[in-house]
């Protein structure tokens, strides 16, 4: 079972970022399953429509840094254990029908010196990362802009690591990317095996240049317990979520 960053330990906005998207706990917890809920535009999280408001992602400007604690330390393992979900989108090459071009441009993301920690205190640098990769928050689903989830619509699993390239999603539409996706959550994951680290329990992100959103953070192990994609527990958990967003939204706009 996977898990989610569950608190902030301490967060420096930097400069030139947009304004408005200082929050640093638009990082924690999950992924809303609808992003601008209330904007005026919602759509369901996908590969073509990422979070873009200022109560769903947190942005780290030039000189800044964002440091979080997992609700749960990950035992390390060789394997990718740790997901990061920017607000990347594929650039909709035939819109409104969702077809990513042939190189399979994105808008949104950015990147950051990652390192981690089991104790807060003793850091192992995972080195400059890219975040690059789309995300969604359901593995099916009838389009790529739907406003809200459809009763076909089934949950991806948060705790499955994404190990492809942003070159998979080259001229593929809206059907094919969430086969690349393969039921996983998406975003970029990082293997900590090479930190000699037994645990990680926190996570931090340095960005030296530019800036980098962040939606959240999810684990493949050592996580708190989440439930079964398809389950009837992860759908109510999902219509949770979008009852929340839309109710931090409603209070900020």
């Amino acid at each position: 079972m996977g898990g989610f960053a569950s608190s902030v330990v301490s967060y420096t906005p930097g400069t030139g970022a947009p304004s408005g998207f200082n929050d640093p706990a638009a990082a924690l917890g999950m992924p809303a399953p609808v992003v601008g809920a209330g904007s005026g535009y919602p759509n369901v999280l996908d590969p073509f429509s990422p979070a873009f408001g200022s109560t769903e992602i947190v942005a780290i400007g030039t000189g800044g840094q964002l440091t979080l604690q997992l609700d749960k330390p990950i035992t390390v393992a060789n394997a990718p254990q740790l997901g990061v979900i920017s607000n990347v989108g594929l650039i909709d090459a035939d819109y409104p029908n969702g077809l990513a071009d042939s190189s399979a441009d994105t808008f949104g993301g950015g990147s950051a010196l990652v390192r981690v920690s089991s104790d807060g205190s003793t850091w192992a640098s995972l080195g400059n990362v890219n975040f690059n990769l789309p995300a969604t928050y359901f593995s099916k689903l009838a389009g790529p802009y739907e406003t809200a989830p459809g009763p076909g619509d089934v949950p991806a699993d948060l705790s499955k690591p994404f190990t492809g390239s942003i070159a998979d999603f080259a001229g593929e539409d809206f059907q094919q990317a969430l086969g690349t996706l393969d039921g996983s959550v998406g975003g970029t994951w990082l293997n900590l095996s090479g930190t000699n680290l037994a645990t990680v329990d926190y996570v931090q992100f340095q960005v030296p240049s530019g800036y980098l959103p962040i939606d959240a953070i999810t684990t493949s192990a050592g996580g708190a317990s989440t439930p079964e994609p398809g389950s009837a527990a992860f759908v109510a958990l999902a219509a949770m979520g979008l009852l929340l967003a839309r109710t931090r939204e409603s209070c900020i706009l």
